[in-house]
């Protein structure tokens, strides 16, 4: 191989190496920022779905009094009968 075609070679693999280079920021890039946005918003959901969480807790002890309540009715009702 003749020292011309080398340095051809040469030229040809190195615009291949940027070019790889190129694209590979370009997905670093993107990656980012979906990993970004996808991490933004799973902190948004988080703190809903636990603030909705916790109205739902405090609902169900809610019910759970009136349940207890309302079967506290029913065996007075029952005894009375």
């Amino acid at each position: 191989m003749c020292l011309e075609c080398l340095e051809n070679i040469i030229k040809a693999l190195g615009l291949k190496i940027k070019e790889q280079e190129l694209d590979r920021d370009r997905y670093m890039k993107e990656l980012l920022r979906v990993e970004e946005a996808i991490g933004g918003a799973s902190q948004e959901d988080e703190a809903k779905i636990a603030a909705e969480l916790r109205l739902l807790e405090a609902e169900e002890a809610e019910l759970d009094k009136q349940l207890a309540r309302l079967e506290e009715e029913d065996r007075a009702n029952t005894n009375e009968l």
